[in-house]
């Protein structure tokens, strides 16, 4: 017996008042072809008793009750009859396909949800992770990351979308108090990431263990999104919805689609169309391409390579710009070369200048004028993902020019049968002419358009739609400009810049993957000037006297301790041989990743931090 099971289905009216709305759903329950009469033909069993319906309205009620203070009150639960044996009763939220309506569609349940499982993941982590033992900070944020994080933000393009910020929106900041509670979340991460005390100010923390702030991590969600449907095909069922939310301007209810397309600065028909559709099994590349296994067999298959017609094509991004081009040599003839600019690296990859390069070579070879049968002919490319994706069955961004090229070869082999061509690859840099040739022409094309030659393709002279890949690229980039951009403006820029120079992109995660987990701990705890020295804890009462104990003649800080404490002075002077004459010391020996192992000697040496984190020195597997 073979039983088949339908899930997760949904039917939705819309009307003025709750009464319309429920009949409209009965007749749309009864209707031919509706879900009645569908499950009556299928053979198939609905179980009543899951049935929820939602009223979906922010419209109040006027109060019914003399002595309740509220004048306007929510829809009560109403029953609705779907047929003559059935009724369903509406509620006022229903979780569906993971998130959790409500009546009003502010998904405040939904993101109180989302904070408990945030919470869960972090405490499973934190078993792990402690301040100076336990697994390194670089896992426990890898943990962070691929679990808590795609598990508490789970369709957050949907419940948290995060308008664009213009002064002509009258909607505000999305979820800003939800955003606020879930950041807690992430600083729990950080602070198992780099072992840093509770009392460090969170955009220290992310600054260190090289997380973005939620909100700004929420945007790259949501620009994800909005790229996916915005290169729907015309075939899918979303692509309509989507063009109508790019081509519109508006100021109120703005819904989550229109909102995570306007956030990205998305409009109608300026990016590429990536095909949703996979090839069948049954489908076979046509096209000949050779790869060797070593870029030595490449390099000398190359210059053994006695083809007729020989094609180097090759794309570069060069000065913020990116083109292609081709160079076609033929025995003692002149090279014929074709160059294309595609436009700025914003809009355009590499990748893509090597599809192009292939399609220049395929139209300089059919307008060649010569009769190509019985001869052959290799188009060379140094780009092994290029000639790969002709045996993708799943379409990537740039497959529409892989299927140009395989247009053109296609045309070519049906004009000339007899032709035997090939692509091949070719390693880089390795001084073969051709190569070298048609690397130094891309360059040139990656110029400006002025250098355009011989690039008589129709797709080529309409011009190419941005890259989902590069316009994924450059709206990451965007948010992360912003958020470095915000944290120099925090008052505690200065003084985190005075340890690590490039401060925010810090530098410690990587450091710290050299260091065990309690030098980790230490050295994030040095950075942040939250260290159990002496001026933190009389800071926050945990001492009487910020004066150092043991020099006794100025505040112990981080600068005292390292460079200036008198107790030190013998371990000091072995950190300067260690070091060599000619450097310096100063603070930003902490981010310097090539003098942290002295440093720790010297830390280990002065004992200053044996209550605390125990022998530096010393390596024990469960101590990091």
């Amino acid at each position: 017996m073979l039983k088949h099971f339908a899930d997760d289905a949904a039917c939705a009216t819309s009307a003025k008042t709750l009464e319309e709305a429920a009949e409209k759903m009965r007749t749309l329950f009864q209707r031919v072809g509706g879900p009645a009469i569908w499950a009556r033909t299928h053979f198939s069993v609905y179980e009543f008793c899951k049935f929820v319906a939602m009223w979906m309205s922010r419209a109040r009620l006027e109060s019914t009750d003399p002595n309740s203070r509220k004048k306007r009150t929510k829809q009560p639960p109403t029953k609705i009859r779907i047929d003559d044996e059935h009724e369903v009763t509406t509620a006022s939220s229903h979780k569906f396909l993971g998130v959790i309506l409500d009546d009003e569609l502010r998904f405040q349940k939904h993101a109180a949800y989302a904070l408990g499982k945030g919470e869960r993941w972090i405490s499973q982590i934190k078993r792990l992770a402690k301040v100076t033992k336990g697994m390194h900070g670089a896992h426990a944020r890898r943990l962070y990351y691929s679990v808590a994080i795609p598990s508490m933000l789970y369709a957050a393009d949907v419940w948290c979308s995060q308008p664009k910020n213009s002064p002509n929106s009258r909607k505000k900041g999305g979820m800003k108090a939800a955003i606020r509670k879930m950041e807690s979340v992430q600083r729990k991460a950080a602070l198992l990431a780099t072992g840093a005390l509770r009392t460090t100010p969170s955009d220290l923390l992310f600054t260190h263990a090289n997380m973005l702030p939620l909100r700004s991590h929420i945007k790259l969600i949501c620009h994800g999104s909005a790229l996916r449907i915005a290169t729907l095909p015309k075939e899918h069922p979303l692509y309509a919805t989507a063009r109508r939310a790019m081509g519109r301007r508006l100021r109120r209810h703005t819904s989550p689609l229109y909102d995570i397309l306007d956030s990205a600065g998305i409009r109608t028909n300026t990016i590429e169309t990536v095909n949703t559709i996979t090839k069948p099994p049954t489908w076979r590349n046509q096209v000949r391409t050779t790869i060797a296994k070593t870029r030595e067999e490449a390099e000398q298959s190359a210059k053994d390579d006695e083809s007729d017609i020989r094609i180097f094509t090759d794309g570069s991004s060069h000065d913020g710009g990116v083109g292609a081009a081709a160079v076609l040599t033929q025995g003692i003839r002149p090279a014929k070369i074709a160059r294309y600019y595609l436009g700025r690296d914003a809009k355009h990859t590499v990748y893509e200048s090597e599809c192009v390069g292939q399609i220049l070579a395929l139209k300089m070879l059919q307008k060649l004028g010569q009769d190509l049968n019985g001869m052959d002919v290799m188009i060379a490319t140094d780009n092994q993902a290029v000639l790969r994706s002709y045996s993708a069955r799943k379409a990537t961004p740039g497959s529409y020019l892989i299927e140009d090229t395989r247009a053109l070869i296609t045309a070519t082999e049906e004009r000339w049968p007899r032709v035997r061509l090939k692509l091949q690859w070719v390693p880089g840099h390795e001084g073969i002419e051709g190569n070298e040739k048609a690397d130094t022409e891309a360059k040139r094309a990656a110029e400006g358009g002025h250098r355009n030659r011989k690039h008589e393709h129709h797709r080529l002279l309409k011009g190419l739609p941005a890259s989902k890949s590069a316009t994924k690229q450059h709206l990451k980039k965007k948010i992360r400009k912003a958020y470095e951009k915000e944290f120099r403006t925090s008052p505690r820029y200065e003084r985190a810049s005075r340890f690590d120079p490039k401060t925010p992109v810090s530098n410690f995660m990587k450091i710290a993957t050299k260091l065990t987990r309690r030098q980790a701990s230490v050295l994030a705890q040095l950075c942040s000037s939250h260290a159990p020295l002496q001026a933190y804890l009389h800071r926050f009462k945990l001492a009487e006297s910020p004066v150092c104990p043991s020099c006794g003649t100025e505040p112990e800080t981080t600068t005292h301790f390292l460079l200036y404490c008198i107790s030190y002075v013998a371990q000091r002077r072995r950190l300067r041989r260690t070091l060599g004459r000619d450097q310096s010391l100063g603070l930003e020996i902490l981010g310097d990743e090539k003098r942290i192992r002295p440093l720790m000697t010297y830390i280990n040496d002065t004992k200053r931090f044996a209550d605390s984190h125990g022998d530096l020195q010393h390596h024990h597997p469960l101590a990091g």
